[in-house]
């Protein structure tokens, strides 16, 4: 029992950091419970799809699509 005390003790800053954490989740989603979704899907289309697109060589620009087209020689 000691343990477990002393074990939560020491963590308290989890807490206060998981609190903070609720609360800004909380006001990105308090009118529009997708926006983790459209904020995951602008990172993977903005960010990760300009080096891994073979259309990024093509037009210069970045395109998410479940389809690999591989090399359109």
């Amino acid at each position: 029992m000691f343990c477990g005390a002393l074990f939560q003790f020491i963590h308290l800053w989890a807490i206060g950091v998981f609190v903070f954490l609720f609360v800004i989740e909380w006001c990105i989603t308090k009118h529009d419970d997708r926006a983790f979704r459209i904020l995951y899907l602008a990172w993977k289309t903005k960010i990760v799809n300009r080096s891994e697109s073979s259309f990024t060589n093509l037009w210069g620009g970045s395109s998410y699509s479940p389809r690999d087209y591989g090399d359109q020689d």
